[in-house]
């Protein structure tokens, strides 16, 4: 919750004109992550205090603990969304936009597992306490497997198209500028995509192996949202701010190169860049204004 904290206050003073719809959704993320982290709290409260030394507490669960992961699938829906919008602003293939239609179709089967769970938690609060049988539990598990398999498989798809689409874009400039900010967006990409893929594959692999016997998935399952809302907020933050510009020598290490700019490169036949390429020399003054030439209803006026 801190780095969050420090990943929303960064945006918060830097990107303050983005679109509404952005920046609304940092807002609810920041706002459901504290929630979460209030019944997280909750929880291991309930636990390792008011039953302490209580090893019966152990087989049942607090009134909110439904809330869990209601939040999670919220926050995780919330981030394939916007990532699937990315993809297809993207995406110059046609058919490699089936790709976000699948990314939201395995987010809609997730959350509705996780509504379900939490609506038969919630009407059947005390299921646990009253009868807490392994058999009761288990019930549960079919649910639980699909919902996490599901994101996990997500959140490759997600980061393998990313990577995909900017590398496409890598090979198709004749800039080397151009270049080395692809290569770096290549390396957020990748780093946001390895920690939700093996965050979700520890959880997976924990959660089919306890089966029952012990709760060790749980941490795991706990952090996975708030991975979620730190790299959408690492992706937002990326870019250089528009509030404190820096000197034109140090431009080329920013990330200024907004959709519009990479759309452009990834158009250019092999003609022009060979025979054509002395003459695109980049203007640094031109790239660092490329996000303010869009139109008002542009797909995405913040870079990448």
């Amino acid at each position: 919750m801190g780095a969050l904290s420090v990943q929303a206050y960064y945006y918060i003073q830097n990107f303050p004109r983005d679109q509404l719809r952005i920046r609304f959704m940092v807002y609810t993320l920041l706002v459901l992550e504290l929630f979460q982290t209030a019944t997280t709290t909750h929880h291991t409260w309930w636990y390792c205090v008011t039953n302490w030394n209580n090893p019966f507490a152990l087989i049942s669960f607090p009134d909110t603990a439904f809330l869990i992961p209601m939040t999670a699938g919220v926050v995780a829906s919330v981030t394939h969304v916007f990532y699937a919008w990315r993809i297809w602003t993207l995406s110059k293939n046609a058919w490699f936009r089936v790709v976000p239609i699948v990314i939201l179709l395995g987010r809609l089967k997730a959350v509705s597992i996780a509504i379900n769970h939490c609506h038969r938690r919630f009407y059947t609060p005390s299921q646990f306490q009253i009868n807490p049988t392994i058999p009761k539990f288990l019930s549960l598990y079919p649910e639980f497997e699909i919902w996490i398999s599901a994101s996990f498989v997500t959140d490759v798809l997600i980061a393998g198209s990313m990577m995909w689409i900017l590398y496409t874009a890598k090979t198709h400039s004749a800039w080397s500028q151009s270049q080395t900010i692809i290569g770096k967006l290549i390396v957020i990409t990748v780093g946001t995509g390895l920690i939700l893929a093996v965050c979700g594959a520890l959880t997976l692999a924990l959660f089919v192996a306890a089966h029952g016997a012990n709760f060790n998935f749980q941490p795991g399952a706990y952090i996975w949202g708030k991975l979620y809302a730190n790299t959408v907020l690492v992706s937002l933050n990326a870019r250089k701010s528009r509030l404190y510009p820096v000197a034109a020598s140090s431009e080329a290490d920013s990330y200024p190169l907004s959709i519009r700019v990479t759309r452009q490169v990834m158009q250019r036949s092999d003609h022009e860049r060979s025979g054509e390429a002395s003459s695109y020399a980049i203007d640094p003054t031109a790239v660092n204004h490329s996000t303010t030439d869009l139109p008002p209803k542009a797909a995405m006026k913040f870079p990448v």
